[in-house]
């Protein structure tokens, strides 16, 4: 993938290698990763999240309803946990956060049990928000800087496959793929298999998770592969600049939260990397394929996009629910074409996939649209949102919320799927509020927010301390991370499988930065 850098980053192949790594088990004697069980359980969660990148929400549908792989790759975990505590491997070290983090989930744990009887299958659903957490404690307890920096290696290679494969998955999608029941979470594919027992694909592309993943591919790109000194370096790092940038394009014509969290993730990228080289490469890809789609010249790229699962009317709401994944209509012309309902509002008919949109995403963050679609699913969030405040900040739910069970659609009357299967707020933020009340709320706003300053404080250590390597992935754990946060403003990604168990073992990685840092930079 790339040439080796200068001996100060210890690169190979333009990604970090553990050669020559000081203290590289973590400057003690055994480690839990000498373990095979706990080296089989780190292989199985790379596949999982592989997995999840590169198939989306049809793979999480995989498994034995209503335990998925997700699920079981967790009991593995567990088991591979306890068995590294058995023989005295557990890499534990004092963090107060990893403190907050445990007291964040035994309150989500209090507000779920109560829901087990009534609720069933459905509370442990909507209590991964914070049961995924457990992934974090296990990483935190499990790894050291040498399969850190194993890890951070591997991704690279999953970075740029994710990035050639992403644009082909979203035509196999989009030309294959029907909603079969408008208003419900039903897809069948003329070509893609669904999971048993599942009503999607095993391949289903939602705009909202490839942006995220093609964020932390962008991350990867500048901050993980070392400063390109020859030309083949610059070529692999610009052809994988296009479908990025056309990916950033694509999906950011669909969603605009998908949009957000690639603009925000980039900006920050430019923050923590601005005198890099690596910008080079990426930024003349971007060149490029903007100048190819701003020129209107021909490509296989979507013509429009359909907004799906499209909500069904409902008397009395008059705005639409965005929170579905919406699902693009592909051009050329797909096998199969949904046959859109007469009764649909003007806020659900297909969205063209424009500059003009992609500008119009932009702007309808920040400013009242002109355009109904959007202005219409801004105007139901917002109200959603308030309700939500309004009933925690100054009704009843202040101090425990709703709990992990209750269908939130459903008892903030604002249910728009005919089929109910609409439960979570658009916003896994704000799920937390509506389902823990103020002090789960504040509780994740402190974990949240002494994550980002704490992973900062470690980028500094680690850059005056001379180590580029760790210095390299603390960098691009922030800013995949600031991507998945901005991104769940706008959608519950910390609630699936696909979201949720990527964002946890990305927050698990940086607590293992936080106890690499060299303790006489600390002190």
């Amino acid at each position: 993938m790339g040439d080796s850098s200068s001996g100060t980053t210890g690169s190979t192949e333009g990604v970090p290698t553990v050669s020559g790594t000081p203290a590289a088990a973590g400057g003690h004697g055994i480690v839990p990763t000498d373990l095979r069980l706990v080296r089989f359980f780190l292989l199985v969660l790379g596949i999982l999240l592989v997995g999840y990148a590169f198939l989306g929400r049809g793979f999480a549908h995989l498994g034995v309803p209503p335990v998925y792989l997700g699920e079981f790759v967790l009991a593995l975990g567990v088991v591979a946990t306890v068995w590294a505590a058995m023989r005295s491997r557990l890499r534990i070290g004092r963090s107060w956060l990893v403190a907050v983090l445990v007291v964040f989930m035994v309150l989500g744990l209090i507000r779920t049990v109560p829901y087990l009887r009534a609720d069933g299958v459905n509370a442990l659903r909507d209590g991964t928000l914070w049961g995924y957490a457990v992934f974090a404690l296990m990483l935190f307890a499990l790894l050291d800087r040498d399969w850190v920096l194993r890890l951070f290696r591997l991704y690279g290679y999953l970075a740029v496959g994710f990035l050639i494969w992403a644009p082909i998955s979203y035509f196999l999608f989009v030309n294959y793929t029907v909603q079969t029941s408008p208003g419900t979470f039903v897809f069948t594919s003329s070509l893609i298999p669904n999971a048993p027992g599942s009503n999607v694909p095993i391949l289903f592309f939602k705009a909202q998770d490839m942006a995220v993943q093609t964020a932390g591919a962008i991350a990867f790109l500048v901050v993980g592969t070392p400063p390109f000194s020859r030309v083949r370096d610059f070529v692999w790092r610009f052809a994988a600049a296009l479908p990025a940038t056309w990916m950033v394009y694509t999906t950011g014509t669909v969603t605009r939260g998908g949009l957000a969290a690639v603009g925000t993730s980039v900006g920050l990228l430019g923050l923590v990397a601005a005198r890099t080289r690596n910008w080079v490469p990426f930024l003349a890809g971007v060149v490029v394929m903007a100048a190819i789609i701003f020129s209107g010249v021909s490509l296989p790229a979507p013509s429009q996009v359909a907004l799906g699962p499209t909500p069904s009317a409902v008397v009395g709401t008059p705005n639409p629910s965005a929170t579905p994944t919406p699902t693009p209509i592909a051009s050329p012309t797909p096998v199969v074409t949904p046959s859109p309902s007469p009764t649909l509002p003007e806020w659900a008919q297909s969205r063209p996939a424009t500059t003009t949109q992609w500008w119009d995403n932009i702007l309808s963050i920040f400013t009242n649209s002109g355009n109904s679609q959007l202005q219409g699913t801004k105007q139901y969030r917002l109200a959603w949102y308030g309700e939500i405040i309004d009933y925690t900040f100054k009704g009843p739910y202040f101090w425990d919320g709703q709990g992990f069970g209750v269908n939130l659609a459903d008892s903030d009357g604002v249910q728009t799927t005919p089929d109910h299967s609409l439960r979570e707020v658009p916003n896994s933020h704000l799920a937390v509020l509506a389902r823990m009340g103020v002090p789960g709320f504040l509780l994740w706003i402190l974990l949240q927010g002494a994550f980002a300053l704490l992973l900062l404080r470690a980028l500094i250590l680690f850059r005056r301390a001379g180590d580029k390597q760790l210095a390299a992935v603390t960098a691009w754990v922030g800013v995949f991370w600031t991507a998945m946060m901005v991104n769940s403003f706008f959608d519950p990604y910390i609630e699936s499988p696909q979201g949720g168990i990527w964002f946890w073992s990305l927050f698990g990685l940086g607590l293992v930065l936080m106890r690499l840092v060299p303790r006489r930079q600390a002190e």
